[in-house]
């Protein structure tokens, strides 16, 4: 576990998953916010679950990224109305 995470991801999710403590008091012994901390137990628990970063995949599946680009339909320029 420990060379999978960053120390402070390890710090977060031990201290909040074993120990069981809040995340205001994990935040105070950490001396970050606790947004910080819950981003952290994010990242961590996101790790452990899939240690390869997602590089699981056979090379043959080729998964798109994105739409392909197709060209927008032309707008007809707006009419200004003057008095």
């Amino acid at each position: 576990m420990s060379t999978l995470l960053a120390p402070q991801e390890r710090a977060a999710v031990v201290l909040k998953d074993v120990f069981d403590l809040p995340l205001k008091e994990i935040a105070a012994m950490l001396s970050t916010t606790e947004g910080a901390v819950k981003a952290a137990l994010h990242r961590g628990r996101g790790r452990l679950a899939d240690p390869q970063g997602g590089k699981l995949r056979s090379p043959a599946v080729q998964v798109p990224t994105a739409r392909p680009s197709t060209p927008s339909p032309r707008r007809s320029p707006r009419t200004t109305w003057t008095d």
